[in-house]
This record gives C-alpha cells, structure tokens and sequence, in this order.
C-alpha cells in the first residue's frame, strides 16, 4: 500500500448507500461504482460518514484488507480530505465534453411529418420543409470536413431525425453516400422515426447506410395512443406502427430496435396493457429490443400539453413502477440511467435542419434564433461559447439547486434548454428513485431476482 495509513481520510459526498438483506452496499454518483460490503464493514461506514478516519482503523478492526482500501481509493470513494471530489466531477465532465474521438451529427432531412402528435415541439415556429439536393451536399462536406480536421475524430456518428425521416429517405441515402466516398473514418448510424413507415424494402437498405439502431415510439396500448400520436387526418397510427414494429424485430435479428415509451397522466394504464401486448407477442425474448420510458416535459414550443405533463416525483415514482413491472416481464432496459451530458454543453455534437441550419438541441431545431452556423458558412464560435460554458460546473452561480444535489456528478445540470429559453427548468426525473433502482440493480445482479 502506498497510502500513508496515518493520514487522514474521508468518504466522498456523492455516496449512496444501500442494506439488502445480509450485505451493505455503497454505490458512487461520481462515477457509477457499486461495492458490496459485509454489514459490519457497511455499518462502520455509516458511522464515519461525517468524520475524518485513518486507513490504519479499517486495517486494526480487520474490516478491510489494503487491496480493498486501495480499490475504494482507485474508485473514489474513499478520498484524502484535501481532495475536492467536485474538482473530480468536473474533470470526468471536461474529459467528456472536449472529447472529439466521436462527432456526433443529427441531422433533419425533414421537419415535415405524417403524425399529428399533440404534445410536439416542432409545431409552431419552424419551416417545414425538406432538405433539398445542394444543402444535403453541403452537409456531407461539412460532416467530412469536421471529422478530417481533428485527428482525435475516429467516428462519425449519425442520427436520422425529423419531422418523420423516412419521408425524405432519398436525402439520407444521398448524405450517406457522399460521407463513405469522402473519408475513411468509421460510419455508425441510427435513425429516430415514428414506425409508420417501417416496411422491411426500407429496412433492407440500412445495411448501405450503416444504420444498425432503430427507434420508435408507442404512446401505450391502442387507446391511448392513438390520442396523443394520430394521423394527421385524425386516423389512429398505432395498429400499423405496432406490426411495423414486431415483424421488423423478427425479421431483422442484426438490427437493434429500441421502443420508447412516453409516460404522462392520462397512458400510465394504457402502458401496462401495451408491455402485455408485447410479452404475449414474445418481444421480451427477443436480444435485438429493448424499451425505454421517459416522461413527457413542457416544452416552451408546445404548451398545448402541459396539464397532462407529470411533474417531478409523481412522474419519477410511475416510471420506477413501470420500470418494476417490465423488469418482471424480463424486458431489456436500462436500470440505471446513463450519465447525462447534454449536448449544449459539449463540441462534438450538432444538430443540423433541412436548410443546413446547425444548432445544440433537436428543440431548438428549425428555431433560427438558436442557431449557431450554417453548414454553407461554419459555426459562430460566439454562438458556441455561448452555451458551452452554461453549465453547473462553470457557472455554480446559475445552478444554486443544482450544486446542493448529491447526483450532479450524475446528470451535471440535466437539461439546458430552460436556461437557453427562459422557461421552466426540468429537473431529473431519475432524480426521486435512484436509492430504488441501485437497488433493484443489486437485487437482480447479487441475488438473481428483484
């Protein structure tokens, strides 16, 4: 051991700690760590969660060997008390956030749709137009230019968005087909599109566009689905996305198909029903799918839905419920969220409209005020720097909750655009029920079962 066993050490603020039947557990929003414990480790923890101790304790009581305390230090949950743990958090958060390994490119041949989804951001404000022939060469140049001038960039990463993409695919074929004529770098693609027009003569293209990620979105069962995301013409969508959905996950086992689910009050039950549908229709077995649930928020654009928006706990608390019960069904999902990096706050990621218009958001899109370049001129470094630094780790004084919150190493600020427009801020929905998902990850990973 090369730590000094009389110096004085601390346990680090962002700790969170678990007992599960006979074990203790110790899980770090620092970096995502989970450590499990014997309970009288645990419990002398617990004690020292407020005081300064020595390694030379845990060493005496035989609580801990010096390979494990050399773990937990390597992990940072155990620090030397000169040691800022914030100063971590932000160097993990700048090490991301400069990081041009991946560029990151969203790009919208669209804003046009066939749906007429009634909580939409993209309904007042914005050109809906399609990407014609020269933009969609200049944004081919433009993506090739960014990821040539950096010799960090090893991949250029893409996602297909709208509007509905698919109703402009001749753009996305033409963009994909410059980019793999002009560089040498590795090629990821995934597309965002409302399933509607999912036939497998589209899918089978994918394979030339380098698209391997598909994700769709069902409102719950029928019923309320077809509420909240019809036809324009009024006509219910679900039945055709629905068996779009099944048959493309079936058919196309080397594709992954990801489901996201939006929960808000009126389709909590409706969502029950939809996760029955697909255990009966065998999804939950199936390697290639997994589901996701997300709240729907107030957007600033669009607050024609707001009273149907669940707000912070309550919203947190449905999730977690869902969550439990497609565990149970043994879906594929993420129980632990990943760490959240906005893409205000970053350099490698663009989102770029159909008239070559680039901005941080996918909300923000088709909003020209919020642009920060056109494809055809660059970006506006001023614009840029203009949201890269609206961040809690740079600006603590604009983020006075945030900064007061044991999971800001976790989401660091969560979503920017309230801060950017001036509207209501959005705060983590994982943030109430984190304690109970860690433990249904220990649940399931140290005892088999939840």
């Amino acid at each position: 051991m090369k730590n000094d066993l009389s110096k004085k050490f601390k346990l680090s603020k962002y700790l969170i700690y678990r007992k599960i039947k006979d074990k203790g557990f110790i899980y770090n929003a620092l970096n995502g760590y989970l450590y499990s414990f014997p309970l009288s480790t645990y419990d002398f923890f617990l004690k020292k969660k407020k005081t300064t101790f020595s390694l030379t304790e845990f060493l005496t009581l035989k609580l801990l060997n010096e390979q494990e305390l050399n773990e937990l230090i390597k992990n940072f949950i155990i620090l030397p008390c000169e040691i800022n743990e914030d100063d971590i958090a932000k160097f993990f958060f700048d090490r991301i956030r400069t990081n041009r390994r991946s560029l990151n490119f969203v790009i919208c041949p669209t804003l046009e749709c066939n749906l007429g989804c009634i909580y939409c951001f993209e309904k007042e404000g914005r050109k809906f137009s399609r990407m014609d022939k020269e933009t969609g060469m200049s944004v081919a140049e433009w993506v090739v230019k960014q990821a040539e001038l950096s010799k960090e960039t090893e991949i250029i990463s893409l996602v297909w968005y709208g509007g509905e993409p698919l109703l402009n695919f001749k753009t996305i074929q033409y963009i994909t087909d410059i980019i793999i004529k002009k560089t040498s770098k590795k090629i990821t693609a995934a597309i965002l599109t409302n399933g509607t027009l999912l036939t497998p003569q589209i899918i089978k293209e994918f394979s030339n566009l380098h698209i391997k990620r598909i994700q769709t979105c069902l409102d719950g069962n029928q019923t309320s689905h077809n509420k909240t995301r019809p036809f324009k013409n009024g006509r219910g969508s679900f039945n055709i996305i629905y068996e779009n959905l099944v048959n493309s996950v079936r058919n196309f086992p080397n594709l992954s198909f990801g489901l996201r689910i939006n929960v808000y009050k009126e389709n909590v039950e409706g969502i029950y029903d939809l996760l029955d549908q697909l255990e009966k229709d065998g999804l939950n077995k199936r390697e290639n799918f997994d589901i996701g649930l997300k709240g729907v928020f107030e957007s600033p654009f669009n607050k024609c839905f707001t009273q149907s928006c669940i707000k912070g706990y309550e919203l947190s608390k449905e999730i977690y419920k869902l969550c439990v019960y497609a565990i149970q069904k043994n879906f594929k999902l993420s129980i632990l969220p990943l760490y959240n990096i906005c893409n205000f706050m970053t350099l490698a990621g663009f989102v770029i409209d159909p008239e070559g218009n680039i901005y941080k958001c996918e909300e923000l899109v088709g909003v020209e005020e919020f642009k920060i370049g056109n494809v055809k001129e660059d970006i506006d470094i001023l614009e840029l720097l203009k949201y890269f630094y609206e961040n809690p780790w740079d600006r603590p004084y604009n983020f006075k909750s945030c900064k007061k919150c044991k999971l800001l190493p976790y989401c660091n600020g969560y979503c920017l655009l309230p801060k950017i427009t001036n509207s209501k801020q959005r705060c983590w929905e994982y943030k109430y029920t984190l304690s109970k998902r860690i433990d249904l990850l220990i649940k399931k990973t140290y005892y088999g079962k939840i």
